[in-house]
């Protein structure tokens, strides 16, 4: 028998996850809009996932992940890689 996730961390995770989109996104100078159609998702959809009412599928990580460069280490747990750290310092 799988385990439950526990609804309070996973509520947790979607949140940090789009917290995490909406900063890479705006550190780009993209709109929503404009990340959306990367992922070829709705912009909808997209915002969902910015505000935490969605979590993201398998399938669109990996298109993040080859969109972006950045890994599931990144996305998925929040450890900054050193491309990241890079950025924040230029």
């Amino acid at each position: 028998m799988g385990r439950t996730a526990d609804p309070e961390i996973a509520a947790k995770y979607k949140i940090e996850f789009g917290e995490r989109l909406a900063r890479y996104r705006s550190g780009l100078g993209w709109s929503q809009g404009q990340f959306a159609a990367r992922l070829e998702i709705s912009e909808w959809r997209y915002a969902k996932y910015e505000r935490g009412k969605a979590e993201m599928p398998y399938w669109l990580l990996d298109k993040l992940k080859a969109i972006t460069g950045e890994g599931l280490d990144y996305w998925v747990l929040g450890r900054a890689s050193i491309r990241v750290f890079a950025k924040r310092s230029s």
